[in-house]
């Protein structure tokens, strides 16, 4: 069994680049405008605790916390 990370754990870069990566999959099929994108962006950058990051876009396509599961609305 695996755990959950604490919401207090800092992100790594891998993780910053994965949600990055999964904000540009959702603008590149038309689900966030460029606008949203650069917002949205600047937030993950910013981030750092995995609380912040699943905290920055609650709902899909705005769900950037988890890059490996299904896109839920």
């Amino acid at each position: 069994m695996s755990e959950v990370p604490s919401p207090q754990l800092r992100i790594s870069d891998q993780d910053r680049e994965s949600a990055l990566t999964a904000l540009g999959d959702h603008l590149s099929v038309g689900r966030i405008d460029i606008d949203e994108f650069g917002e949205r962006s600047a937030q993950v950058t910013a981030v750092k605790t995995r609380g912040e990051l699943s905290g920055s876009s609650p709902t899909c396509p705005n769900r950037i916390r988890s890059t490996t599961g299904p896109c839920r609305s």
